[in-house]
């Protein structure tokens, strides 16, 4: 249990994250991106041998950017902690595990 903090998650090689100062997702998803003018993060992934573009909200795209960095458990969520007060790891960890995102782990 104290070893939990320590662990560093790794996200399946096929994801790519990108941030757009434009609504590129928004304009991929649907013509009406008019409304939309502000900046969006985006996941692309193979994880389960089918293709998906996600959006994601900030704390998503921060979350998944320090597991690629490489981050152990512990400096995520000081780091996200400062920001985003609310924020519910434990709910990120499983949604990006069960979906494949998140791959492997090690100590």
């Amino acid at each position: 249990e104290k070893d939990l903090f320590k662990v560093k998650f790794k996200l399946h090689p096929s994801c790519y994250l990108m941030a757009s100062n434009y609504p590129v997702f928004s304009i991929w998803k649907s013509s009406d991106a008019k409304k939309k003018l502000e900046k969006e993060w985006i996941l692309i992934e193979r994880a389960k041998w089918q293709t998906n573009v996600s959006g994601l909200l900030e704390v998503e795209f921060l979350f998944l950017t320090q597991i690629k960095k490489k981050q152990n458990l512990y400096q995520i969520y000081q780091n996200l902690n400062k920001k985003y007060l609310d924020f519910d790891i434990g709910s990120l960890m499983n949604k990006y595990i069960s979906n494949g995102v998140i791959a492997s782990y090690e100590l």
